[in-house]
């Protein structure tokens, strides 16, 4: 009998503190695996459980030929490399993020979701900002301001508020203008 309960501190250590992944069940759907992986990024503050998860959902994708959600985990890696708290400082890694950005890029460039692709451009761009690249940050937002040119968007490439093309037209071109790109 010691043994069963000394067993089961040991699961509710696991489960309820130890391991990041144990509270996510087991599953084939990217989106979920991305939704559990966001719950431990930013209300639990584990960046380490969830960028385990976001490679399994980008895996995962890439195994369903789902490219929405492939893009989606890719970002939010991209995201956690370049700020991950401090629980997550050996995880800061902007070299890392930008191959993540892109990766997202060419995922929602894949299924014509251009106006998404300007967004993850534009926080790529932000990315180059914050280590003092400003050729890189120009190339960013020249690439977000092609991507938002592009003809035969998909019908569902839909930005939330305050992201709608629009807006997101006008921040980057007023961004090029004030790191002075054009």
């Amino acid at each position: 009998m010691k043994n069963i309960s000394k067993i089961t501190l040991f699961l509710c250590f696991i489960v309820l503190g130890g391991c990041s992944a144990a509270l996510v069940g087991n599953s084939n759907d990217p989106s979920v695996k991305i939704r559990q992986a966001t719950i431990l990024a930013n209300k639990e503050k584990r960046p380490v459980g969830a960028i385990t998860l976001l490679k399994q959902a980008t895996e995962l994708a890439k195994i369903q030929g789902d490219k929405k959600s492939e893009a989606i985990a890719e970002f939010y890696i991209a995201e956690i490399y370049k700020n991950p708290g401090p629980r997550g400082r050996k995880l800061l890694d902007i070299n890392n993020a930008f191959i993540h950005y892109d990766n997202g890029i060419r995922a929602y460039n894949h299924i014509n979701y251009y106006k998404w692709s300007a967004f993850l451009s534009w926080n790529k761009s932000n990315t180059y900002q914050l280590i003092g690249n400003k050729r890189g940050s120009c190339l960013a937002l020249i690439q977000a301001r092609n991507s938002l040119r592009k003809k035969n968007a998909n019908s569902n490439d839909v930005l939330p508020y305050p992201y709608s093309k629009t807006n997101l037209f006008h921040g980057v071109r007023k961004e090029l203008r004030s790191q002075g790109c054009i």
